[in-house]
């Protein structure tokens, strides 16, 4: 499986006693609709995998040192998400910055996925755009950041 990010979120989830992985793409809009949760609702309903039963990896995304956002944009996180100001900071007037790490590890938890198999790359891509791809720096022109993930034979064999 693969998705192709400059800032937004990848999420890889994955369970060791059944092979199941999954792969999300989080951005804003998608942590504003759960993907993630809905993701591993999925996972619970065709795979009969409970969310504590899952791993969860982040991988590099715009940090909250660099999302900033206008009230048009969080307007509808304070009304949908009422923990909203664990992962919106004040970044002057009308202003604040996303940390879409936090939103989703706070989704993750709230699904019942356990801190412990919930890793994270705390990579900006704006920060590092030398090495990673960002939309917000770079514009329409930015390149993608590929996020992979894949069952192998091996993998398989060694459950």
């Amino acid at each position: 499986l693969g998705i192709l990010v400059a800032d937004c979120l990848p999420i890889v989830l994955y369970a060791l006693d059944t092979p199941v992985i999954a792969l999300v793409h989080a951005g804003r809009m998608g942590t504003y609709y759960r993907v993630v949760q809905h993701t591993l609702e999925v996972i619970a309903q065709r795979f009969a995998i409970r969310p504590a039963q899952v791993h969860a990896v982040l991988g590099p995304a715009i940090g909250a040192c660099c999302y900033v956002l206008d009230r048009r944009a969080v307007g509808p996180f304070q009304e949908q998400f009422p923990a909203w100001e664990q992962f919106f900071i004040p970044h002057g007037p009308e202003h604040w910055t996303m940390d879409l790490l936090m939103a989703n590890t706070l989704q993750l938890r709230a699904a019942g996925v356990p801190a412990a198999p919930i890793e994270t790359a705390s990579i900006c891509t704006a920060c590092h755009k030398h090495d990673l791809y960002s939309h917000r720096v770079e514009g329409q022109e930015a390149g993608r950041g590929m996020a992979l993930v894949a069952l192998t034979s091996t993998a398989r064999a060694s459950q």
